[in-house]
């Protein structure tokens, strides 16, 4: 699916006036990334519905009942109860997986957390995968929130990204540099 950048501009701004309403009336930001999470894991779920909400064609007070009937019922805080109406209403439904990811980062920001993406030859131990978010946390000064994953053509060594910065010590880039040297040398 092809994000429009007009679609990243609304979802920067709905997460960044949920985030401020969330710290105003000292919510848990955490909840309300939950809920945002699992709204739109139903949406996603029933393609229909979410058509439905992001429609011109129905009218703007149906695509706010059918926010009110489907998550009312489901405990949702009255912030996120207040975001679906107003997102019904202005046909915004479909960019709220963009608002989700947006809050988070908003959320991650806010509290000095940094989401680092490791990727080894091998699969780390728990102990190993510690040591090494302890270690990123010491050198960024933030917490470090790590996915994991695995890439066997690393042959050996890792490769951690964190937002921009790559560290790239795997034996892979080690031996393309390493033949650049002596391809260069002759």
């Amino acid at each position: 699916m092809k994000i429009s950048q007009e679609a990243l501009v609304v979802a920067n701004r709905y997460a960044k006036a949920l985030f401020q309403v969330v710290l105003e009336k000292k919510e848990d930001p955490e909840r309300i990334d939950r809920e945002l999470r699992d709204v739109a894991a139903l949406l996603e779920a029933h393609p229909e519905l979410d058509r439905a909400l992001g429609s011109p064609a129905v009218v703007s007070s149906k695509r706010v009942a059918i926010v009110e009937q489907l998550f009312g019922k489901k405990k949702l805080s009255p912030t996120m109860m207040n975001l679906l109406r107003v997102m019904a209403a202005k046909e915004r439904m479909p960019v709220l997986p963009m608002v989700r990811a947006a809050y988070r980062r908003q959320v991650d920001e806010h509290e000095k957390v940094e989401k680092a993406e490791v990727v080894t030859s091998y699969a780390l131990s728990k102990k190993e995968e510690k040591a090494l978010i302890g270690r990123l946390s010491e050198i960024t000064g933030k917490t470090v929130r790590a996915e994991f994953r695995t890439d066997p053509e690393l042959v050996g060594g890792l490769i951690i990204r964190i937002g921009n910065l790559i560290y790239d010590s795997s034996v892979t880039t080690q031996l393309a540099r390493f033949k650049e040297r002596l391809l260069s040398t002759y």
